[in-house]
């Protein structure tokens, strides 16, 4: 079976930058899921790769910035031979770039939120706000999904 670690990237001080932590910190409290283990990485990224350094699957969780709706949820896959696409994350390409120069078999996926805003505030931004309980359950579903056809035994 593969070890899966949930991630939560992002800064709560900075407004919708912190919807990662806020997920992990939540999804690991209201409905686990067996065989995961979820960490609270913040913005520190020594602690986040030694947190993850046993993982065979990261699931990162971060805020994002792409142009589309606030609270929209996308998943990126990214493996070592992809590369990853700069200006995604403020937190995830720096702990990719770190994770990927100091280990060795891993391979990962992004869940990114929409951010509306990355403004000097604690907590989310009233959209995120309104949005939250459907941002979750939708986050918990890619995990759900993604957790499940990982416990397969590998071909």
């Amino acid at each position: 079976m593969k070890r899966i670690v949930v991630l939560g990237l992002g800064n709560i001080l900075l407004e919708d930058d912190g919807i990662g932590v806020y997920l992990v910190e939540d999804l690991s409290k209201r409905d686990p899921i067996k065989h995961v283990e979820y960490i609270v990485g913040e913005t520190d990224v020594p602690f986040s790769l030694e947190m993850t350094r046993h993982a065979d699957l990261l699931i990162i969780v971060d805020a994002v910035l792409t142009g589309k709706k606030p609270g929209q949820v996308t998943v990126f896959p990214c493996k070592r031979e992809q590369g990853f696409e700069k200006g995604i994350s403020m937190h995830n390409l720096h702990f990719l770039e770190e994770a990927l120069r100091v280990q060795r078999s891993w391979e990962g996926i992004i869940i990114g939120v929409e951010a509306e805003s990355m403004g000097h505030h604690l907590g989310l931004s009233p959209i995120l706000q309104e949005k939250y309980l459907e941002i979750m359950r939708k986050v918990n579903e890619i995990i759900q999904t993604i957790a499940s056809n990982q416990m397969i035994a590998p071909k």
